[in-house]
């Protein structure tokens, strides 16, 4: 039988396996999978100085295609998950690349591919931008990060003005 016709893993089974893990596991290739209230593969790929990026895909635990997008078709699918299965993810739009900032508390930048773009946005700032290019190395969000501090600092700035308002 060939690879492509290998039948993917119900995904009752996943959930079944992750709940034997208490939802939570790290596998062997360093990727944190936890299916406590969704499916998360999240995996850190940049960690030195005070910006640290993590390659994240995240779906609904409910959704009957997601053993078939992430090629789960064994549980040793799980422990072998890596690297390059989630960027594959992350240019085919599933997946997105977070930048948590040590001096901004829970506000996280988040970078994902659209069509021939990067689209910048973080939530808690009400901040979004749109790139050319779908950005696919550490260097470009660190790069970006670099180059567009001083306007992230204006947003968190705002946001922290209208916290006081309202606290007024």
């Amino acid at each position: 039988m060939e690879d492509t016709e290998q039948e993917y893993l119900n995904l009752g089974e996943v959930l079944g396996f992750m709940a034997t893990k208490g939802h939570i596991y790290e596998n062997s290739e360093g990727v944190d999978i936890n299916t406590y209230r969704s499916f998360t593969a999240r995996l850190n790929i940049y960690d030195k100085g005070p910006v640290q990026f993590a390659l994240c895909v995240e779906m609904r635990d409910d959704d009957p295609e997601l053993t078939r997008k992430l090629g789960i078709r064994s549980f040793e699918d799980l422990e072998r998950m890596n690297a390059d299965q989630l960027w594959l993810q992350y240019k085919r739009g599933e997946a997105h690349v977070v930048a948590t900032l040590d001096y901004w508390n829970d506000a996280e930048i988040h970078f994902r591919t659209e069509f021939v773009y990067t689209v910048i946005s973080c939530e808690q700032l009400g901040y979004e931008d749109k790139e050319v290019g779908a950005w696919d190395t550490v260097e470009h969000f660190r790069d970006y990060v670099r180059e567009h501090i001083q306007e992230l600092y204006m947003a968190a700035e705002e946001v922290g003005e209208e916290e006081d308002d309202e606290d007024e």
